[in-house]
């Protein structure tokens, strides 16, 4: 009697030790969606907004290039924003509309671009432009109270010194 009370005790207890060690942990790979990368980390490889003119600047087709990447954010606080996301687009096969299901307050994007970011759920109506940004944040995003889409036009690039 007294073996197979302390079997079962020592069972119950393996039993417990190893359903513990069982229960599933998020891997590496989860904690590097989008949506749980810090904000700081979303920086783009190039800032992309300057303050200069569409005539300082010489136009490409977006076809030259596969993806672009557009950074989002759906908070501000001072000059910082939070609750940032980032989506790499197909520019050969996507629109070139795209909406948001809740409305922006920050954007920036991968290269220079023009991108237009627009109160309406459908590129139309009133649009701002990121190459004239009226208010520069943190980390080269631009405020962009209540964007609900915006428009990728054609590529920017600065011309080279000379």
């Amino acid at each position: 009697m007294w073996f197979s009370l302390n079997h079962l005790l020592l069972t119950s207890l393996a039993t417990l030790a190893m359903t513990a060690t069982a229960t599933p942990t998020p891997s590496a790979i989860d904690n590097l969606r989008p949506e749980t990368i810090a904000p700081e980390n979303l920086r783009p490889k190039a800032i992309a907004i300057d303050h200069i003119t569409p005539a300082d600047l010489e136009a490409t087709s977006l076809t030259k290039r596969d993806t672009l990447a557009v950074y989002y954010c759906y908070a501000k606080s001072g000059n910082s924003c939070s609750s940032c996301y980032y989506e790499s687009f197909d520019t050969n096969s996507h629109p070139s509309c795209w909406a948001f299901s809740t409305p922006v307050q920050c954007m920036s994007a991968e290269y220079r671009v023009y991108l237009a970011f627009c109160g309406t759920n459908n590129c139309s109506g009133n649009c701002n432009y990121m190459n004239n940004c009226g208010t520069m944040l943190d980390r080269g995003y631009c405020y962009t109270p209540g964007t609900n889409s915006f428009q990728v036009g054609v590529s920017m690039q600065v011309p080279p010194n000379n």
